[in-house]
């Protein structure tokens, strides 16, 4: 799926579906609140859309990148605050 996003960013949707509610349920955890969780959710598949070819296997699933991308959006999140 990820190969097909990186040729065509049309399939991403195909990994949002996938993806969407694990990375939600950690973003909400995380922040407590489900208007920022909405927020955050929206900027990491944001990102991960605009950098998805740069996107490379290396051993760990896309998932755990998603998550490596939520948690520097809380992060930042947090030192904006």
């Amino acid at each position: 799926m990820v190969e097909a996003a990186q040729e065509d960013p049309a399939r991403f949707l195909d990994l949002y579906e996938r993806y969407f509610h694990r990375v939600y349920a950690y973003v909400v955890r995380r922040t407590g609140n489900r208007i920022d969780a909405e927020d955050v959710t929206s900027e990491v598949f944001e990102r991960a859309l605009a950098n998805i070819n740069a996107f490379e296997w290396r051993g760990s699933p896309f998932g755990a990148w998603l998550f490596r991308i939520a948690a520097n959006e809380l992060a930042d999140r947090w030192k904006r605050s």
